[in-house]
């Protein structure tokens, strides 16, 4: 960003030159080396690399990606079931922090579960095979009946899904990552959709908005992942309240306190960049993003850039430093916002919004043979 305005005690950066390399730079080094500071994330880091991969994508920046590193990498880490165990289910570590071994007797990739705290994660799945997907591999490698195995052992009686078989947390993130997967291979047959919806249903809030579960607050990252889990299960039209939805989620873009408007996740709360896609995400598939402040948002999330490193921070302050998850989300709510009427030229490519995943990489996953057929 260049040409920088001053107003006032602020400064404000407009949208002429993009700079789609330095983010590019940015993610790209998150696959080869994280700060000290991602040390928490290290059980998770299926989600680190499918923050990077996807965000370089739609940067049209794939090249610099390690493809047939990463992808062998994945499969290394998927629950392999043993054949003589019907009981055991498949699905995704989030990592490899365990040690299992990434390959088995054949030397396929992949392992059986270790005896001791280990079990697949539905989110992980999820981020594995998004991130697959985008890479162009075909899946053929995925191990589908231990997959669909842990999708049927992790639906909950009130249709949400837990994260894993210990079957010690579920909310909507996981019901939204459970229909991800189930579009992915184009099989819904394991788990209860009709239960699936009418939890989504039970969990608005009174102000129309959707929380993890229900009677639980309102938040913009539950309700786009409520919104999307309709939309993937095809039943987004069944939505109820859809006027009161609609004008909480416009309220969300707020004054920053230093010249900006950007969303915010709950009232009250300060613009954050992710919500750039939560809010701007669930807006585009009600079919209501142009009802924002398309400019003064992307001005936001311009702000929140970090012009020397690349990569974008929580919020435009000089206390905060960019991370690879606001990086990711500010990148797909500018996507969202370069795509959409009246919205900024950026180099950046289209985003299926309800996947979070590019066009591009959803158009592959339909050529698929499972998705063909």
């Amino acid at each position: 960003y260049q040409r920088r305005v001053r107003e006032g005690s602020f400064e404000k950066m407009s949208f002429d030159t993009f700079d789609a390399d330095r983010h590019a730079g940015f993610l790209a080094h998150m696959l080869q080396q994280l700060p000290k500071q991602y040390t928490s994330l290290d059980t998770n880091r299926l989600t680190v690399v499918y923050f990077a991969v996807s965000g370089l994508d739609l940067l049209g920046k794939l090249e610099m990606v390690p493809v047939d590193d990463v992808i062998e990498w994945i499969y290394g880490l998927q629950v392999v079931p043993l054949p003589d165990d019907a009981n055991q289910t498949g699905g995704w570590r989030g990592s490899p922090f365990l040690g299992c071994p990434r390959m088995d007797e054949k030397g396929c990739l992949g392992a059986p579960l270790a005896e001791h705290n280990d079990t697949g994660h539905i989110t992980m799945s999820y981020a594995a095979m998004a991130t697959l997907l985008i890479l162009g591999d075909d899946l053929s490698r995925v191990h589908r009946p231990g997959m669909i195995a842990h999708l049927k052992e992790l639906q909950a009686q009130d249709g949400c899904f837990f994260s894993t078989s210990d079957r010690t947390e579920k909310d909507m993130r996981f019901l939204y990552c459970a229909a991800a997967v189930c579009t992915i291979l184009n099989d819904f047959s394991a788990v209860d959709s009709d239960k699936m919806a009418e939890y989504v249903c039970n969990s608005q809030a009174f102000d129309g908005a959707f929380g993890q579960g229900p009677e639980l607050e309102s938040h913009g990252g539950s309700t786009y992942c409520a919104l999307a889990a309709m939309s993937l299960l095809g039943r987004i039209s069944e939505v109820p309240r859809r006027s009161c939805l609609l004008s909480w989620l416009l309220q969300r873009q707020a004054p920053t306190g230093n010249g900006y408007h950007g969303f915010q996740g709950r009232p009250y709360k300060p613009p954050d960049s992710c919500y750039s896609f939560w809010i701007g995400g669930s807006l585009e598939m009600l079919g209501a993003y142009n009802h924002c402040d398309v400019h003064k948002l992307v001005e936001f999330v311009g702000s929140c850039a970090n012009k020397e490193h690349g990569g974008f921070s929580k919020l435009n302050t000089i206390t905060h430093m960019p991370d690879i998850l606001h990086s990711y989300m500010s990148i797909a709510g500018l996507a969202i916002a370069t795509h959409s009427p009246g919205g900024p030229e950026l180099s950046l490519l289209e985003l299926e919004t309800n996947l979070n995943i590019s066009k591009r990489a959803s158009q592959h996953m339909r050529s698929l043979p499972w998705h063909r057929s």
